[in-house]
Protein backbone atom coordinates (compact mmCIF):
# COMPACT_ATOMS: atom_id res chain seq x y z
CA UNK A 1 0.00 0.00 0.00
CA UNK A 2 1.37 3.45 -0.90
CA UNK A 3 2.95 4.97 2.02
CA UNK A 4 1.49 2.97 4.27
CA UNK A 5 2.55 2.35 7.44
CA UNK A 6 2.73 3.96 10.96
CA UNK A 7 4.70 7.06 12.78
CA UNK A 8 5.67 5.14 15.74
CA UNK A 9 7.09 8.11 17.95
CA UNK A 10 5.04 8.81 20.45
CA UNK A 11 3.61 12.49 21.15
CA UNK A 12 1.69 14.62 23.06
CA UNK A 13 -1.17 17.11 23.02
CA UNK A 14 0.42 19.43 19.95
CA UNK A 15 -2.27 22.70 19.06
CA UNK A 16 -1.05 24.70 16.43
CA UNK A 17 -1.99 28.39 17.02
CA UNK A 18 -2.22 30.40 13.26
CA UNK A 19 -2.08 33.88 13.72
CA UNK A 20 -4.84 36.21 13.40
CA UNK A 21 -7.08 33.59 12.02
CA UNK A 22 -9.37 33.95 14.93
CA UNK A 23 -10.48 37.31 13.92
CA UNK A 24 -11.61 35.67 10.51
CA UNK A 25 -14.79 33.89 11.03
CA UNK A 26 -15.99 33.23 6.91
CA UNK A 27 -19.32 34.27 5.89
CA UNK A 28 -22.52 32.65 6.79
CA UNK A 29 -24.40 31.95 3.26
CA UNK A 30 -27.51 30.02 2.86
CA UNK A 31 -27.60 27.12 0.24
CA UNK A 32 -30.74 26.98 -1.28
CA UNK A 33 -31.88 22.33 -1.28
CA UNK A 34 -35.08 20.70 -2.62
CA UNK A 35 -36.82 18.04 -0.52
CA UNK A 36 -39.65 15.70 -0.05
CA UNK A 37 -42.36 17.63 2.29
CA UNK A 38 -45.60 16.28 3.23
CA UNK A 39 -47.33 18.12 0.07
CA UNK A 40 -44.82 17.36 -2.18
CA UNK A 41 -41.47 19.33 -3.03
CA UNK A 42 -40.10 22.00 -0.73
CA UNK A 43 -37.38 24.45 -0.17
CA UNK A 44 -35.18 24.58 2.46
CA UNK A 45 -31.97 26.19 3.34
CA UNK A 46 -28.74 24.65 4.65
CA UNK A 47 -26.11 26.93 6.88
CA UNK A 48 -22.79 27.17 5.71
CA UNK A 49 -19.93 29.03 6.35
CA UNK A 50 -17.66 30.69 3.45
CA UNK A 51 -13.81 31.60 3.71
CA UNK A 52 -12.36 33.03 0.72
CA UNK A 53 -8.77 34.29 0.24
CA UNK A 54 -8.39 37.49 -0.75
CA UNK A 55 -7.90 38.54 -4.40
CA UNK A 56 -9.62 37.60 -7.20
CA UNK A 57 -11.25 33.98 -8.41
CA UNK A 58 -11.84 31.94 -9.29
CA UNK A 59 -10.07 29.85 -6.56
CA UNK A 60 -9.67 26.16 -6.45
CA UNK A 61 -12.66 24.68 -3.59
CA UNK A 62 -12.26 22.54 -0.73
CA UNK A 63 -15.62 21.70 0.74
CA UNK A 64 -15.42 20.81 3.91
CA UNK A 65 -18.03 18.05 5.31
CA UNK A 66 -18.66 17.95 9.77
CA UNK A 67 -19.08 14.77 11.55
CA UNK A 68 -22.00 13.46 13.06
CA UNK A 69 -23.51 14.58 17.00
CA UNK A 70 -21.78 11.39 18.48
CA UNK A 71 -24.84 10.15 19.36
CA UNK A 72 -26.12 13.39 20.62
CA UNK A 73 -23.10 14.87 22.79
CA UNK A 74 -22.49 17.53 20.16
CA UNK A 75 -25.74 19.58 20.09
CA UNK A 76 -27.16 19.35 16.44
CA UNK A 77 -27.39 23.28 16.65
CA UNK A 78 -24.12 23.84 16.88
CA UNK A 79 -22.44 24.99 13.38
CA UNK A 80 -18.75 23.94 13.11
CA UNK A 81 -16.65 26.62 11.43
CA UNK A 82 -13.18 24.82 10.99
CA UNK A 83 -11.88 28.23 10.58
CA UNK A 84 -8.38 27.28 11.21
CA UNK A 85 -8.08 24.57 8.35
CA UNK A 86 -9.77 27.32 6.42
CA UNK A 87 -7.13 29.73 6.65
CA UNK A 88 -4.68 27.09 6.44
CA UNK A 89 -6.07 26.68 2.69
CA UNK A 90 -6.23 30.55 2.23
CA UNK A 91 -2.92 31.13 2.79
CA UNK A 92 -2.23 28.73 -0.77
CA UNK A 93 -5.42 30.64 -2.32
CA UNK A 94 -8.06 27.95 -1.85
CA UNK A 95 -11.21 28.73 -0.74
CA UNK A 96 -13.44 26.50 1.40
CA UNK A 97 -16.67 25.84 1.82
CA UNK A 98 -18.46 24.29 4.77
CA UNK A 99 -22.07 23.33 4.65
CA UNK A 100 -23.93 21.80 7.35
CA UNK A 101 -25.92 19.18 6.76
CA UNK A 102 -29.87 18.83 6.72
CA UNK A 103 -30.98 19.35 10.42
CA UNK A 104 -27.62 20.26 11.79
CA UNK A 105 -26.43 23.73 13.22
CA UNK A 106 -28.85 26.57 11.30
CA UNK A 107 -29.52 24.34 8.51
CA UNK A 108 -33.24 23.33 7.50
CA UNK A 109 -34.52 19.80 7.53
CA UNK A 110 -34.44 17.13 9.49
CA UNK A 111 -31.32 15.06 11.19
CA UNK A 112 -31.77 11.87 10.09
CA UNK A 113 -28.19 10.15 8.86
CA UNK A 114 -28.97 7.45 12.01
CA UNK A 115 -26.98 5.42 14.60
CA UNK A 116 -28.43 1.92 14.02
CA UNK A 117 -26.09 -0.59 13.68
CA UNK A 118 -27.13 -2.56 9.98
CA UNK A 119 -25.77 -2.15 6.44
CA UNK A 120 -29.05 -0.91 5.42
CA UNK A 121 -28.72 1.88 7.83
CA UNK A 122 -25.32 3.06 6.96
CA UNK A 123 -26.06 3.35 3.34
CA UNK A 124 -29.45 5.37 3.84
CA UNK A 125 -27.40 7.94 6.27
CA UNK A 126 -24.91 8.07 3.62
CA UNK A 127 -27.35 8.52 0.67
CA UNK A 128 -29.59 11.36 3.26
CA UNK A 129 -26.22 13.08 4.08
CA UNK A 130 -24.99 13.41 0.25
CA UNK A 131 -28.13 15.06 -0.44
CA UNK A 132 -26.69 18.03 1.14
CA UNK A 133 -23.54 18.18 -0.86
CA UNK A 134 -25.29 17.65 -4.11
CA UNK A 135 -26.99 21.49 -3.07
CA UNK A 136 -23.52 22.36 -1.99
CA UNK A 137 -21.96 21.40 -5.33
CA UNK A 138 -24.90 23.18 -7.35
CA UNK A 139 -24.06 26.52 -5.47
CA UNK A 140 -20.80 26.20 -6.17
CA UNK A 141 -21.01 26.09 -9.96
CA UNK A 142 -23.48 29.38 -9.95
CA UNK A 143 -20.63 30.74 -8.13
CA UNK A 144 -18.13 33.70 -9.90
CA UNK A 145 -15.58 33.06 -7.32
CA UNK A 146 -14.91 29.00 -7.75
CA UNK A 147 -13.76 26.88 -10.05
CA UNK A 148 -16.28 23.71 -9.94
CA UNK A 149 -13.15 21.85 -12.09
CA UNK A 150 -10.87 22.05 -8.91
CA UNK A 151 -12.56 20.79 -5.55
CA UNK A 152 -10.53 18.78 -3.29
CA UNK A 153 -13.42 16.56 -0.59
CA UNK A 154 -12.56 16.77 2.96
CA UNK A 155 -13.87 15.92 6.02
CA UNK A 156 -13.70 14.71 9.58
CA UNK A 157 -14.97 11.63 11.23
CA UNK A 158 -18.46 10.64 9.11
CA UNK A 159 -17.76 13.65 7.18
CA UNK A 160 -14.52 11.69 5.92
CA UNK A 161 -16.52 8.61 4.44
CA UNK A 162 -18.69 10.77 3.18
CA UNK A 163 -15.97 12.38 1.12
CA UNK A 164 -14.67 9.37 -0.44
CA UNK A 165 -17.81 7.51 -1.11
CA UNK A 166 -19.05 11.12 -3.03
CA UNK A 167 -16.08 11.19 -4.91
CA UNK A 168 -17.06 8.05 -6.32
CA UNK A 169 -20.27 8.58 -7.13
CA UNK A 170 -19.92 12.32 -8.40
CA UNK A 171 -16.39 12.62 -9.84
CA UNK A 172 -16.90 15.91 -12.45
CA UNK A 173 -14.81 18.52 -10.77
CA UNK A 174 -13.25 16.88 -7.86
CA UNK A 175 -9.54 16.42 -8.00
CA UNK A 176 -8.90 14.48 -4.82
CA UNK A 177 -10.30 13.17 -0.90
CA UNK A 178 -9.28 14.06 2.51
CA UNK A 179 -10.36 11.84 4.83
CA UNK A 180 -9.51 12.49 7.99
CA UNK A 181 -10.48 9.57 10.65
CA UNK A 182 -13.07 8.92 8.50
CA UNK A 183 -15.59 6.43 8.90
CA UNK A 184 -19.64 5.95 9.96
CA UNK A 185 -20.23 3.60 12.93
CA UNK A 186 -18.06 2.84 15.61
CA UNK A 187 -16.04 -0.27 16.83
CA UNK A 188 -19.18 -1.35 18.74
CA UNK A 189 -21.41 -1.58 15.68
CA UNK A 190 -19.45 -4.62 15.52
CA UNK A 191 -20.22 -7.14 17.77
CA UNK A 192 -23.90 -6.19 17.02
CA UNK A 193 -23.66 -6.38 13.19
CA UNK A 194 -21.49 -9.59 13.50
CA UNK A 195 -19.00 -7.38 11.14
CA UNK A 196 -17.25 -3.79 10.56
CA UNK A 197 -19.86 -2.08 8.77
CA UNK A 198 -17.49 0.63 7.84
CA UNK A 199 -15.39 -1.91 5.49
CA UNK A 200 -17.91 -2.51 2.79
CA UNK A 201 -18.92 1.11 2.68
CA UNK A 202 -14.67 1.60 1.69
CA UNK A 203 -14.36 -1.17 -0.38
CA UNK A 204 -17.56 -0.06 -3.04
CA UNK A 205 -16.11 3.38 -3.12
CA UNK A 206 -12.51 2.63 -3.76
CA UNK A 207 -14.04 0.38 -6.30
CA UNK A 208 -15.56 3.23 -8.06
CA UNK A 209 -13.07 6.31 -7.91
CA UNK A 210 -10.77 7.95 -10.19
CA UNK A 211 -8.66 10.19 -7.80
CA UNK A 212 -6.35 9.91 -5.39
CA UNK A 213 -7.44 9.99 -1.79
CA UNK A 214 -5.15 10.98 1.43
CA UNK A 215 -6.13 9.12 4.54
CA UNK A 216 -5.45 10.75 8.24
CA UNK A 217 -5.74 8.48 11.32
CA UNK A 218 -4.24 8.71 14.42
CA UNK A 219 -4.26 6.25 16.90
CA UNK A 220 -5.99 5.44 19.85
CA UNK A 221 -9.03 6.45 18.67
CA UNK A 222 -11.78 6.05 21.14
CA UNK A 223 -14.09 4.90 17.89
CA UNK A 224 -11.79 2.30 15.63
CA UNK A 225 -9.03 -0.40 16.66
CA UNK A 226 -5.99 0.01 15.39
CA UNK A 227 -6.82 -3.41 13.10
CA UNK A 228 -10.23 -1.92 11.72
CA UNK A 229 -8.49 1.46 10.82
CA UNK A 230 -5.69 -0.21 8.80
CA UNK A 231 -8.51 -2.42 7.56
CA UNK A 232 -10.29 0.50 5.87
CA UNK A 233 -6.87 1.71 3.78
CA UNK A 234 -6.76 -1.91 2.90
CA UNK A 235 -10.21 -2.35 1.63
CA UNK A 236 -10.36 0.78 -0.31
CA UNK A 237 -6.91 -0.05 -2.30
CA UNK A 238 -7.58 -3.32 -2.56
CA UNK A 239 -10.96 -2.41 -4.30
CA UNK A 240 -8.74 -0.23 -6.78
CA UNK A 241 -8.75 2.94 -4.89
CA UNK A 242 -5.56 5.37 -4.99
CA UNK A 243 -4.68 6.19 -1.24
CA UNK A 244 -1.85 7.74 0.59
CA UNK A 245 -2.27 6.29 4.13
CA UNK A 246 -0.81 7.82 7.47
CA UNK A 247 -1.53 6.77 10.30
CA UNK A 248 -0.27 8.31 13.13
CA UNK A 249 0.60 6.81 16.88
CA UNK A 250 -0.19 8.98 19.74
CA UNK A 251 0.51 8.99 23.98
CA UNK A 252 -1.86 6.47 25.59
CA UNK A 253 -4.31 9.57 26.93
CA UNK A 254 -4.56 11.35 23.63
CA UNK A 255 -8.15 11.07 21.73
CA UNK A 256 -7.07 10.15 17.71
CA UNK A 257 -9.80 11.18 16.79
CA UNK A 258 -9.64 14.50 17.28
CA UNK A 259 -6.51 14.34 15.35
CA UNK A 260 -7.56 16.89 13.04
CA UNK A 261 -8.21 19.59 15.88
CA UNK A 262 -5.33 18.96 17.59
CA UNK A 263 -2.58 17.49 15.84
CA UNK A 264 -1.85 20.34 13.23
CA UNK A 265 1.86 19.31 13.53
CA UNK A 266 1.38 15.57 12.17
CA UNK A 267 -1.22 16.12 9.10
CA UNK A 268 -0.14 19.09 7.78
CA UNK A 269 2.99 18.55 6.01
CA UNK A 270 0.97 15.24 4.50
CA UNK A 271 -1.77 17.61 2.93
CA UNK A 272 0.58 20.35 2.26
CA UNK A 273 2.53 17.73 -0.48
CA UNK A 274 -1.42 16.03 -1.48
CA UNK A 275 -2.84 19.55 -2.03
CA UNK A 276 0.50 20.75 -4.24
CA UNK A 277 0.38 17.35 -6.29
CA UNK A 278 -3.81 17.63 -6.81
CA UNK A 279 -4.39 21.50 -6.93
CA UNK A 280 -0.70 23.03 -7.88
CA UNK A 281 -0.81 26.87 -8.89
CA UNK A 282 -2.12 27.29 -12.24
Amino acid sequence: MQNLGRFLACVGLVIVTVPALAEYPGETIWISMATDGVFGEEKIHLEATLYLPPGDGPFPVVVYSHGSTVGGRIPRAQTEKPWGFAGYLNRKRIAMLAPMRRGRGHSGGSYEEGYECTGGNVEEGIDYAAASLDAAFAFLKKQDWSDPDRVVLAGHSRGGLLSVVYAADNPDGVLGIINFSGGWVAENCRARAGRDLNVPIFAAAGAGTRVPALFLYASPDPFYTDESIESYAEAYEEAGGEVDFEFFQLADDADGHLMFFRHWTLWMPHTDRFLAREMPDR
